[in-house]
């Protein structure tokens, strides 16, 4: 409760004041817009959160220092208050600010980015998903002919070729060897990796 910390209680009462002002001197600048208007939601939204900052005030008021345990900070307050799910709600203020700052013309171009990278997300979903099927279906291809290469030189020198470190095989094995080997080493090579 606000008896409790009294120093945090004058700060949030200060803000609920300062919003409660902003929220009535625009329902006078707007008149029937605020309730009506493209940004009722908005305007609603912002209600609530004023309101739900006023009655934890209020309620915070008149619980008084009878839930404060003397030189503790913590709030203990009465069962059935309701004083946490008001409390919760303070929460949803971080959103009036992403709101504020929407609103603000020196954020153009931050809002023009970050709308801009949004909008970019399914294409660049789809392109990965692209990217990723060419890599697979190359990756087959190579795995088979690594597999087909080995084999031969195997059926033409041995088993033993494949230890001789003059000839390819070894990394050809290592790269190209598996499936995911295949497909990683594609990545690499088109990342320069």
């Amino acid at each position: 409760p606000l008896a409790c910390q009294p120093y945090w209680g004058s700060i949030f009462l200060a803000f609920n004041v300062f919003f409660l002002a902003e929220l009535i001197l625009r329902i006078a600048a707007f008149g029937g817009d605020f309730a009506f208007g493209k940004e009722w939601r908005w305007n609603l939204f912002d209600t609530i959160i004023v309101f739900a900052g006023i009655m934890e005030n209020l309620i915070e008021a008149a619980v008084g220092a009878e839930g404060c345990v003397e030189g503790s900070t913590s709030s203990r307050v009465t069962p059935g208050s309701g004083i946490m799910a008001l409390r919760i709600i303070r929460v949803l203020r971080v959103v009036r600010i992403v709101r504020a700052l929407r609103t603000m013309g020196m954020f153009r171009e931050l809002r023009i980015m970050i709308h801009s990278t949004m909008a970019c997300m399914v294409p660049l979903a789809w392109a990965s998903l692209l990217i990723g099927f060419i890599l697979w279906v190359f990756g087959v291809y190579l795995l088979h002919l690594v597999t087909d290469g080995v084999t031969d030189a195997i059926g033409l020198h041995g088993i033993g070729v494949l230890d001789d470190p003059t000839k390819p095989y070894m990394d050809m094995r290592q790269h190209f060897g598996t499936l995911w080997g295949s497909i990683f080493t594609l990545f690499l090579s088109i990342t320069g990796g």
